[in-house]
């Protein structure tokens, strides 16, 4: 999610840059639905700041109390809030926020070119679109909890750096190839190999310990010369 101030925007300014920043997305992933699940949303920041300290500040199981989100109990636990939590400071004129249903650096990368361009605006824009864009400003980003290793209803605030560079980064499965490539290149194959061979070897370890146990094999863990089978019988 990205907060950013938006000044006197026209409704004709706002529709034209849904339009891009939705046309955008698709031509990156057609088949994805992702470009439909983000959004642009006009704030009320003093109520959404309110919210999000609920959120954040408090049980979101509501396990230690049986009162409703909205209770006047919750809202004085997580008042102190105002002060100690990093977005607070931007909740204050007008503010909209750009929400994506998953963290896609690509797509990230797509929505910052045509919304918050470092240089000129991209080519191609529709000119009301090019005339909405002078009047945002980036303030900064949030990550929900559970994408980073905390629990849901935490979040990481990045600043404008630190979003810029989660844009440059690239997919899951390119990583993954980088770093296989990379362990392969530093002698990282014997690495890979080893450690599939720890099951390999924890296997044949308690087999063989399994034929000791049944006779099957001696203390050195030799093949013990079986009885026939009459033997066994009279056994």
């Amino acid at each position: 999610m990205l907060f950013f101030q938006h000044n006197n925007l026209r409704a004709v300014e706002w529709v034209a840059l849904r339009r891009e920043l939705l046309f955008g997305l698709r031509k990156i992933d057609p088949g994805s639905t992702l470009a439909e699940g983000t959004r642009i949303t006009v704030l009320r920041p003093a109520l959404f700041a309110a919210s999000l300290r609920v959120a954040e500040g408090y049980d979101p199981q509501h396990k230690r109390s049986a009162e409703p989100g909205g209770s006047k109990l919750i809202a004085r636990e997580t008042e102190g809030l105002k002060k100690t939590h990093p977005l607070s400071p931007l909740f204050t004129g007008p503010v909209a926020a750009l929400s994506f249903p998953s963290v896609e650096p690509a797509h990230l990368k797509a929505a910052l070119d045509i919304l918050f361009p470092l240089k000129n605006p991209k080519k191609g824009l529709d000119p009301l679109a090019v005339s909405g864009l002078q009047k945002f400003v980036l303030l900064a980003g949030r990550v929900d909890g559970h994408v980073y290793g905390k629990s849901a209803g935490e979040g990481r605030v990045m600043d404008i750096d630190l979003i810029r560079v989660l844009a440059l980064l690239p997919d899951v499965s390119t990583l993954r190839g980088e770093l296989l490539a990379m362990l392969r290149g530093a002698g990282g194959a014997d690495l890979v190999l080893k450690l599939g061979n720890i099951g390999v070897g924890l296997t044949r370890t308690v087999d063989t310990y399994r034929k000791m146990l049944s006779g099957e094999l001696d203390s050195d863990g030799k093949p013990v010369e079986g009885k026939s089978e009459g033997e066994e019988k009279e056994d």
